[in-house]
């Protein structure tokens, strides 16, 4: 029956799509309901959960609270013994005390129970008889000691550092009067918490004062803290080596949620099975003991409160799914006894309509045809307008054409070749002259690539030129084509990009001009250039090797010269031969044949002078100032070398008589604009300061001021500290020759 009415339901649906408003409120009906049956179910479960865990902690709580109780008073019962007070007092007769607290131990169902003294030292022990026996070991790190000796009896959960086990400690203080002489400890295994565990639903855990899982019925919960502990509360329970080396984490809660007074934490744990971690939620229940040295949680799994849910919200959408569609059936019906009513009404208002359309309608042939009538003659005025159109579109035809053929004309009788290009590089026309500049046709030269008219090395340059112009750059370089026959011809290309009516770059235009001939005239004019460079560097060549045979015949005569006097004029010509050929040296060694580097002239020639004249070049200082990267021709290289070497030549032959050692001479060259100074200076004993330049017997001086007057320049003398002669000349001016 269920099965048919949702098979009704659908085919009304379907042939009823208008009634989807109704759909969307069951859906919202449903979904409200569904919402409020989860917080319902959710809630009543959680409170359920809640009451059934708060009495099964109520339940263990009171077996506990039992238990540590007895625990207390069996140990305040063995330190009231007159026999360990006396004991503690006189600790001589340690068998006997031995046999006694195994006894004792054994009647309260202890693990161990043992006696200290005031300092922490174990006197006697019932597990005396054990490779384990805690005799002669030191507790007094342990907080329970440390309250017991004080008189403060304590209880305490710790690993035991001898046996490491885990267990209970109960501390009692002994007292001899007023006296504290001892404390007694009963130790007891952490299995007499564990009778009611199983009983228990959810995971028990069982923390000490810091919140330190110390017993529970899940085992990977052990040792770990419930809250993350702080620094100082780390460092207590390692110096009291509460729980020996266990690292105590604190468990992974990932969230903690409360609600109505309840605690929900959401804990991260490893699925072994899937090997993954997994999120659970679990309800926090906790009891607390009278003395809050220890407490207990309970987590209790909501994974039972989904199953519920999903169970009670299944219940309420079958049952609104059947009243919904009990209700549509009904909703069904009755529309279609209202609908068939409404029908008949709405053919009879179809009828009337369809009666006033055909009236309509009539008038509105009548216009139509009146509005016809009106097109037709605006249709003949139209297409006597296109016809005139026609007329002048024929006409200006013509003159495009007439246009054209006296554009085609000129381009195919110019002289300069004309080459067109698509966006492929692809030759779209060429006039005769650019055919026959290659020596081909043009029909040979149409439809194929510009590349193939070029060697290698003119494409790779090419195509970054043809990229350039068809983005829109003029562009005006040389290049190169073959020939038909083999040939390279030089061209110049002024190319512009080719537009089309809308502006769209289609290709390029290129006028091209043959400059091959004046190519071969350049080449040409090179390779006379290099002729005539080669013929002046001989020239330079052939002056300097003269000149230099020129101061060897100086020398060889010089060598059958007695008289000093002619000695000294034999040298001076010579070097004056020498600067001269010096200059011819330095023009054939130079890629600039027309001048020569005259920092470099002027350091050589001064070196050679000074080693020529000089016995002892050691005595002389040569200082050199000269501005570097200046060139000279030979009409100011030749005046200035023969002025350097006649103002050398008289400073040694005249400055430094008296035998000195410390003889320095400077040269400096210096330029200011468009002049050249020229400074010699040195600090001998200085010429004579009546010396007139221009009325001088000295054939040097003479040389000297001959040469200043060629370069037109001035000379002027210093007599301050030696001699200084400064000479400034200029250097665009044409020289006298």
């Amino acid at each position: 029956m269920m099965i048919n009415l949702l098979r009704h339901a659908q085919g009304l649906l379907k042939k009823r799509i208008k009634y989807r408003p109704l759909v969307f409120a069951y859906i919202i009906i449903c979904l409200t309901s569904i919402g409020i049956t989860i917080n319902w179910t959710k809630e009543t479960t959680l409170q359920n959960l809640h009451v059934n865990a708060m009495d099964s902690l109520n339940v263990y709580d009171k077996y506990l609270t039992d238990k540590m109780r007895n625990y207390i008073v069996q140990a305040e019962i063995l330190a009231g013994n007159q026999m360990v007070i006396e004991f503690c007092k006189h600790p001589t007769d340690a068998a006997v005390m031995n046999e006694y607290l195994s006894r004792f131990n054994d009647s309260v169902g202890g693990a161990v129970a043992y006696i200290m003294n005031t300092d922490g030292r174990t006197v006697s022990s019932s597990n005396y008889k054990s490779p384990q026996s805690f005799i002669g070991k030191n507790y007094n790190f342990r907080e329970y000691f440390q309250s017991a000796v004080k008189g403060q009896p304590d209880r305490y959960i710790a690993i035991g550092t001898t046996s490491k086990a885990p267990g209970y400690y109960s501390a009692y203080p002994v007292i001899n009067g007023k006296t504290i002489v001892g404390v007694v400890v009963i130790k007891y295994d952490l299995n007499v918490f564990e009778p009611e565990i199983d009983q228990i639903n959810g995971i028990l855990l069982l923390v000490d004062e810091n919140d330190v899982v110390f017993l529970s019925n899940d085992n990977s919960y052990r040792f770990h803290t419930v809250k993350q502990l702080s620094d100082e509360v780390i460092q207590k329970i390692k110096v009291a080596k509460q729980y020996g080396t266990e690292p105590l984490p604190p468990i992974p809660i990932i969230k903690t949620t409360k609600k109505d007074n309840l605690i929900i934490l959401t804990i991260r744990k490893r699925d072994a099975i899937k090997n993954k971690d997994v999120d659970a939620e679990y309800l926090f229940e906790s009891a607390h003991s009278d003395k809050d040295d220890w407490h207990i949680h309970l987590l209790v799994g909501l994974s039972e409160v989904n199953s519920i849910i999903l169970r009670n919200c299944l219940y309420v959408f079958l049952a609104m799914t059947v009243v919904f569609l009990i209700g549509v059936i009904m909703f069904m019906q009755s529309l279609n006894i209202m609908r068939r009513n409404r029908h008949e009404i709405e053919i009879k208002k179809i009828n009337e309509a369809l009666e006033n359309k055909v009236k309509e309608r009539t008038i509105e042939l009548k216009d139509y045809n009146l509005q016809l009538q009106n097109e037709i003659t605006e249709r003949k005025a139209a297409e006597d307008a296109v016809k005139a159109a026609i007329v002048e579109r024929e006409k200006l035809f013509n003159e495009l054409q007439l246009s054209e053929q006296k554009y085609r004309q000129l381009v195919e009788l110019s002289s300069e070749g004309i080459w067109s290009l698509d966006k492929n590089a692809i030759t779209t026309f060429v006039n005769p002259a650019m055919a026959q500049m290659l020596g081909f046709t043009v029909e040979e030269m149409l439809g194929k690539p510009l590349f193939d008219f070029m060697d290698e090395a003119a494409i790779e340059r090419t195509k970054v030129n043809v990229d350039f112009v068809h983005n829109g750059t003029t562009k005006k370089v040389e290049n190169t084509h073959i020939h038909k026959d083999g040939r390279t011809i030089h061209v110049f290309v002024s190319a512009v990009p080719a537009m089309d009516q809308n502006g769209d770059i289609q290709g390029s235009f290129a006028v091209v001009t043959d400059i091959t001939k004046r190519k071969e005239a350049d080449e040409a004019l090179k390779i006379s250039f290099l002729e005539k460079k080669l013929l002046l560097r001989e020239l330079h060549h052939r002056v300097k090797n003269n000149l230099q045979l020129i101061a060897a015949l100086i020398g060889l005569q010089l060598k059958h010269v007695t008289d000093e006097t002619y000695r000294e004029m034999f040298i001076e010509s010579q070097n004056r031969v020498h600067s001269i050929s010096l200059i011819h040296e330095k023009l054939y060694n130079s890629e600039n044949l027309a001048e020569i580097d005259f920092n470099n002239y002027i350091s050589t020639l001064a070196s050679d002078i000074i080693t020529s004249l000089s016995a002892d070049t050691s005595t002389i200082n040569l200082k050199l100032d000269i501005v570097k990267n200046v060139t000279v021709g030979v009409d100011i290289a030749t005046p200035c070398g023969l002025i350097i070497n006649e103002l050398l030549t008289n400073a040694l032959k005249h400055a430094f008589k008296d035998g000195r050692y410390d003889c320095e001479i400077s040269i400096s060259l210096r330029v200011f604009e468009d002049k050249f100074v020229l400074t010699i200076s040195d600090n001998g004993n200085g010429i004579a300061k009546d010396l007139d330049i221009g009325k001088t017997k000295s054939v040097g001086l003479q040389i000297v001021s001959v040469l200043v007057r060629q370069l037109r320049g001035t000379i002027e003398f210093d007599r301050t500290n030696g001699t200084k002669v400064t000479i400034i000349f200029r250097k665009s001016e044409d020289v006298i020759s």
